[in-house]
């Protein structure tokens, strides 16, 4: 039996399944990210993903503010209702810096390219594991699945840190240098807010569970 239908009031339970479908669209929005970074221009797609997540976020959020939920949890699962948003905005705001501006430097924009795609690899592995936590069975499943999110956030970091060092020790343009460095710091968002969910959520199942 699920963990949160065996554990939870049916208003716990009922925001919870729902915050899996901020999951969902984050996953869908991330996929649509893989195709920005190879240049389609399917920028209004992912904005519709993320005016729909907005949606969802503020529905979620007064369905916690009106009482449905136990007390001693509603700032944590606003949070969480947050946080997974960030994760669809932090998408949006990525895809449409990329479409604003097109490296000239064939191997800068190569470099870029090719480094976006490894943390786009390990957002979509990170969004897998998070939405396996909303759905396992077993307490000590979501520890060790929060234990892979660090893992996979980690392995951005080190690839953000690469990035930076590459920049500042190249001879290329402003325009290319900020585009770089922004770019670099919201796909690492991305990977932030998949941590940061992982947190939220195991901090509300051991609320539960204590």
């Amino acid at each position: 039996m699920d963990l949160i239908k065996k554990l939870f009031e049916s208003g716990e339970q009922n925001i919870l399944i729902k915050c899996r479908n901020l999951v969902s669209i984050s996953i869908k929005a991330n996929t649509m990210l893989r195709e920005v970074i190879d240049g389609a221009q399917v920028l209004g797609e992912v904005k519709k993903l993320e005016s729909e997540a907005s949606k969802k976020s503020f529905m979620l959020s007064n369905l916690i503010t009106s009482g449905a939920i136990a007390p001693n949890i509603i700032d944590n699962m606003i949070s969480l209702v947050n946080t997974e948003d960030e994760i669809v905005d932090s998408v949006f705001n990525l895809s449409r810096q990329l479409l604003r501006y097109k490296i000239a430097d064939n191997k800068n924009g190569n470099f870029l390219r090719e480094n976006l795609i490894n943390m786009n690899e390990l957002a979509s592995n990170a969004l897998g594991q998070l939405y396996d936590m909303h759905t396992t069975d077993d307490i000590g499943n979501i520890g060790k699945i929060r234990t892979k999110i660090k893992t996979l956030e980690n392995k951005g970091d080190v690839i953000k840190d690469n990035v930076l060092d590459f920049v500042y020790k190249s001879d290329m343009d402003f325009r290319s240098f900020y585009h770089i460095m922004n770019s670099t710091y919201l796909a690492d968002d991305i990977l932030d807010n998949c941590e940061d969910a992982s947190d939220i959520f195991m901090s509300i199942m051991l609320s539960l569970t204590t």
